[in-house]
């Protein structure tokens, strides 16, 4: 009876040797619902058949390829081979590492294991040269348990210790061995008919289960391939058999599972796993499955024309498959499934029955997914527009100008129920009333004898397409492209007619921001908006709508909603394309909702259609097909393995803490991480301690190239960041440059030496060199001794005249002095009656000289430190009154104008005589120094701080050059070295006087003045306040005046008489022309009025000729 099942089994081995070394091309085609990625023989370099899959320690895939052990790491395939003794390729069949360094391999006719080597393998053999020879059947496992290895074939089992052959077993042709497997610390081996336990004190396989009983014995086979612990039974998966379960009582029974897993189970398990605690993972000749036990729920993974040879699941829980044709990548982890691949899904709706597909494809366009899962086509040859579902078993499919009825219970009936043209949207309400949007309006129909017949219409604005239209109630909601939401109310129901209620907008205050492309949808009997600027919720107490606020999106992304869906406390969100904006799920925790977009970063660049949730799962229509998203599954996004960084130098790879030489031209790094979804998003970021403390920025780069670094302990640190946004831990790699021979220990051990020896030689010679030196030295000395002898006597005698000298200057300068004092007091007595002259000119000239003498004595006293300041309180007022009396005639003279803003009753603490002398230098200064007809300002301002009293002389003259803004109150300083109508010496007084009062005294130069608008010179200097009780009123202050306009003169009749002969004779005298008026004013032999005579003084000064006229009209 065996026999019948060692002969099924044998031809289906036949069949796999000769697809595996005769190369046998198959017509290859492959589906799966899961994202899937093949490499064919042209991007792995090898040959196309690869009978075995597993996982290196440091994360690289490793494929039993016919032409050698083929490895990959995300990011480049490589295959290393090793030949016979007859130097011809092994062609190996399986592997199974156990380090970084080993992996264990097995052939047809040898076995041995993989030694890493530089960034390669190399093949070591278990066996010796005659048993290489000895052919046997293709190694089908390889297992590690309790220090040996075992080598499995169909016939014979080698057993080693990892480094040599210690026993090799055998089996009877008809009861070939199947599969090794560990269960509870224990070895199985699974054998035609059979299951035997190793036993350690026979090192052999011992019988423990025989399959003598029922169907197993039928003749349908009896290859037992999985056991495992489950609810205390042990499972036994058989080949074509179904899944068997041994109790503790030792009874074998079948557990029964629905027919369509029975049906699968009938193809052939051929291999199987457990892939988590409740399910298992299996494939039949040309399908791979998952199947919950617990759940009984069947998911077919994947299914090709081409037969599986193995598959593995790596450590993130995706699936590697090799066929006959190509490795393939099956992401079953991922919470995604896809399907209608490379269809443009515009639709996505759903019913009691399952979910309906419309878009554009290549063939069928309308497409039934039930709930088993199974995708299946309607019939409909012409691209879907519009979809809606109809009562609870028909659907509404148009075009962009037909509407067809669909039954697709009814053996896929199509009647065409409407012809249009510009149709946008189809929807149905629960009265079965249908809906048809168009610009400007809706039309309202009813399905009557196969035929959509118009009810009612809605119309607007034409600029406006309604996007989304909802029933609730006796409420009808339209949503628009261009601007809000309107809300209707019905009317009445035959013929049914809704009313205009309401418009919701962002001009109405309802939504914050652009409130294009405004969708409605309801959820647990609520109204949502969502649109551009967000997600509303509709409150039908207020009225009113409320925004959601997202908590969490990303700022690279802008979040735009617009797509919808609602799930159970969350709900989906995108744009128009999930690579510009965000497409996730918004989790609401307690009172809000928190954005989370991760597991939607692994879909490619989509352009989104429509987001519908169905059953607590998220249905995606976009323009590469649907992708089915479920929130239950739960996904680990980070990295199982560490990046790995190569490094080499020129063209020479170094390994961890090498010490690199100075002049080595390049030091390149080449990294990479062994992740598999989407490995050609994988960015890098890197930094070189020692170097550059700084990480990159984000690269697809995987390689750094360094040149001239200098000496030093470097650390270069590589992570990684996937296609999830998850950073992978540093990797780093340490090494050493060494320094050039010149800055090496020994070379400054060198230098230290080579310095020594100098300053030896150096001091050597030094020494001689002051020997000689002290000897020259020492003669000189002794000639020099003997002229300072000489010198001394001669210093003396000259030092002696020198004190004499001395003595007379000191006589000279105390008779310069006491002369300047004589001369200075002896000249004011002649002046004194001057200045009390009855003549102006001469008594102006007597105080000019009068003021310079004074200048001359006080700058003397100052400097000669004999100055006694007396301070007392002063009222400004007083001390005004005094300044202009004694400077009136110098103003009248050319008529200035003197206004006064200085508070009168302020009191000062000074010393009036040096202050008063202040005042007048200063006002003298401006009189002498502008135009006539001017004005002089004098003001004050308070300082509080520092309790003192700054007061301005402002005038509107020259003004004082920048250059000159300090030199003017030196000694002697004057602006023009020519004009001599200043001694230098008033400024200078005012100077020490106001310094003696613990004031300061400065100037606005012209560029100062100008940048305040203003021009002219103006003076400032401090003095210390007492009081300043008259500031808050203008009563105090004060304007004196020339009294230029001499209307108000008191002229006598006798004066009139005597110039009126002058007067014409003026007028033909130009104003400026002040010879001529002064020589024929002279010409006179009469006295006039005091009045007349001031008049006959001002009139040569005056600067315009208005003020000419004016002055000659007054004898008119």
């Amino acid at each position: 009876m065996l026999g019948k099942y060692h002969f099924k089994f044998c031809v289906a081995n036949l069949i796999k040797l000769l697809a595996i070394f005769l190369s046998i091309e198959t017509t290859y085609s492959q589906t799966s619902s899961f994202f899937t990625k093949a490499y064919n023989s042209n991007e792995t370099n090898a040959s196309q058949t690869n009978l075995c899959a597993a996982q290196s320690f440091n994360g690289d895939l490793l494929f039993a390829n016919i032409r050698g052990l083929l490895t990959f790491n995300g990011k480049s395939w490589k295959l290393n081979q090793a030949k016979d003794l007859e130097n011809n390729l092994i062609k190996f069949s399986f592997v199974y590492p156990v380090s970084n360094e080993k992996i264990y391999a097995g052939s047809t006719n040898d076995i041995g294991y993989w030694q890493a080597q530089n960034e390669g393998y190399k093949f070591v053999s278990l066996l010796k040269k005659q048993e290489r020879k000895k052919e046997f059947n293709i190694i089908t496992q390889i297992i590690e348990f309790k220090g040996l290895v075992f080598f499995m074939s169909f016939q014979k089992i080698f057993v080693t210790n990892g480094k040599k052959l210690l026993k090799i077993i055998e089996t009877e042709k008809n009861n070939q061995f199947a599969y090794l497997y560990i269960i509870q610390n224990k070895l199985y081996v699974s054998k035609f008919g059979s299951i035997e336990l190793w036993n350690e004190d026979k090192q052999d396989f011992i019988s423990t289960i025989t399959h003598q009983f029922g169907e197993i014995n039928s003749g349908r086979g009896a290859v037992s391939i999985l056991l495992h612990h489950y609810n205390n039974q042990l499972f036994s998966l058989f080949f074509k058999q179904g899944l068997w379960a041994k109790s503790d009582t030792g009874q074998f029974n079948k557990v029964p599972f629905p027919e369509n897993v029975e049906t699968v189970f009938k193809e052939g398990v051929r291999r199987a796993q457990m892939y988590d605690p409740h399910t298992i993972l299996f494939s039949t000749p040309t399908k791979m499955y998952l199947f919950n036990i617990a759940t009984k729920k069947l998911t077919k993974v994947f299914q090709s024309s081409s037969l599986i040879f193995n598959f593995y699941v790596d450590k993130n829980k995706n699936i590697w498959l090799t066929n006959n044709e190509n490795i393939i990548h099956i992401e079953v982890s991922l919470a995604f499934k896809y399907y209608l691949k490379g269809m443009d899904v515009r639709w996505a709706i759903s019913n009691k029955d399952g979910v309906f597909l419309g878009g554009v494809g290549k063939k069928e366009h309308l497409y039934w997914l039930k709930p088993t899962q199974e995708l299946v086509p309607l019939g409909f040859n012409k691209p879907v527009n519009v979809l809606c579902t109809l009562g609870q078993d028909k659907l509404l499919v148009g075009t962009t100008s037909e509407i067809f009825l669909v039954d697709y219970l009814n053996n896929n009936k199509i009647t065409k129920v409407y012809t249009t043209s510009g149709l946008y949207r189809v929807n149905a309400d629960f009265q079965n009333f249908i809906y048809i949007s168009f610009r400007g309006k809706t039309k309202i129909m009813k399905l009557i004898n196969n035929q959509l017949r118009e009810v009612g219409e809605i119309e607007y604005n034409n600029d406006n397409t309604a996007l989304s239209i909802l029933r609730k109630k006796d409420e009808l909601w339209l949503g628009f492209n261009e601007s809000g939401v309107i809300r209707y109310e019905l009317k009445k129901q035959k013929p049914i007619k809704f009313e205009y209620k309401e418009r919701y907008s962002t001009s109405n205050g309802d939504f914050k921001g652009t409130d294009t492309e405004s969708n409605i949808i309801l959820n647990e009997g609520k109204i949502i908006v969502y649109n551009r600027s967000g997600v509303y919720e509709f409150n039908d107490q207020t009225r009113k709508f409320t925004k959601i606020d997202i908590y969490g999106i990303s700022p690279t992304k802008k979040g735009y909603t617009y797509l919808l869906a609602f799930g159970k406390d969350k709900f989906y969100a995108t744009g128009r394309s999930n690579r510009l904006t965000s497409f996730g799920v918004a989790q609401k925790k307690e009172e809000r909702y928190e954005w989370n977009s991760t597991p939607f970063l692994r879909l490619p660049s989509l352009e989104m259609r429509g987001l519908m949730s169905h059953h607590d799962k998220l249905y995606a229509a976009t323009s590469k097909g649907l992708f089915i998203f479920d929130p239950q599954k739960i996904k680990d996004y980070s990295f199982h393995f560490p990046a790995r960084i190569n490094a080499a130098v020129d063209t020479n790879q170094i390994t961890q803490d090498t010490t690199i030489a100075y002049n080595a031209r390049q030091l390149t790094f080449n990294y990479s991480i062994p992740f598999f979804e989407a490995p050609e998003k994988l960015q890098y970021s890197y930094k070189l301690l020692g170097f550059n403390n700084e990480w990159s920025a984000w690269s697809t780069e995987t390689k750094k190239e360094y040149t001239n670094l200098r000496e030093g302990q470097y650390t270069f640190l590589v992570r990684a960041k996937n296609v999830y946004d998850v950073v992978s831990k540093e990797s780093s790699f340490q090494f050493t440059v060494s320094p050039p021979w010149y800055r090496t220990g020994w070379a400054y051990a060198g230098y230290v030496l080579t310095g020594l020896l100098f300053l030896w030689g150096a001091i050597r010679i030094n020494s001689y060199r002051l020997r000689k030196q002290k000897q020259r030295l020492e003669a000189e000395v002794a000639r020099q001794t003997h002229e300072i002898l000489e010198q001394k006597e001669e210093i003396s005698q000259q030092a002696e005249e020198l004190k004499t000298s001395n003595e007379k200057l000191a006589e000279l300068s105390s008779f310069r002095e006491s002369l300047s004092h004589m001369l200075v007091h002896d000249a004011k007595q002649p002046l004194t009656p001057l200045i009390n002259f009855e003549h102006i000119q001469v008594r102006r000239a007597a105080k000019q000289v009068l003021s310079m003498l004074e200048n001359i004595l006080e700058v003397q006293k100052f400097e000669s430190n004999e100055v006694v300041i007396t301070p007392e309180a002063v009222v400004m007022g007083d001390l005004i009154d005094s300044v202009i009396n004694q400077i009136k005639d110098l103003a009248d003279e050319k008529l200035i104008n003197i206004k006064n803003r200085i508070p009168l009753q302020a009191v000062i603490r000074a010393d009036a005589s040096y202050i008063s002398r202040v005042f007048t230098n200063l006002l003298g200064n401006a009189i002498k120094y502008i135009p006539a007809n001017s004005t002089v300002q004098l003001e004050a301002e308070e300082m509080p701080q520092d309790k003192q009293l700054k007061i301005w002389i402002k005038d509107n003259g020259l003004g004082i050059p920048d250059a000159h803004k300090t030199s003017i109150f030196e000694k002697f300083g004057r602006i023009d070295k020519k004009d001599q109508r200043s001694t230098g010496l008033g400024l200078a007084f005012c100077k020490l006087a106001v310094e003696a009062h613990e004031g300061e005294i400065g100037v606005l130069t012209i560029s100062e003045t100008q940048a305040l608008g203003q021009s002219g010179a103006w003076f400032y200097f401090t003095l210390p306040l007492i009081s300043n009780e008259a500031q808050a009123t203008q009563n105090g202050q004060t304007e004196v005046t020339n009294q230029q306009n001499l209307v108000n003169q008191e002229f006598t009749e006798q004066d009139r008489v005597l110039i009126k002969s002058y007067i014409p004779q003026l007028s033909e005298i130009d104003f400026y022309d002040a010879g001529k008026i002064m020589i024929l004013l002279q010409n006179r032999d009469w006295v006039g009025s005091s009045a007349l005579e001031a008049w006959i003084e001002r009139i040569p000064f005056t600067d315009d000729e208005t003020h000419y006229q004016q002055m000659l009209k007054v004898f008119e």
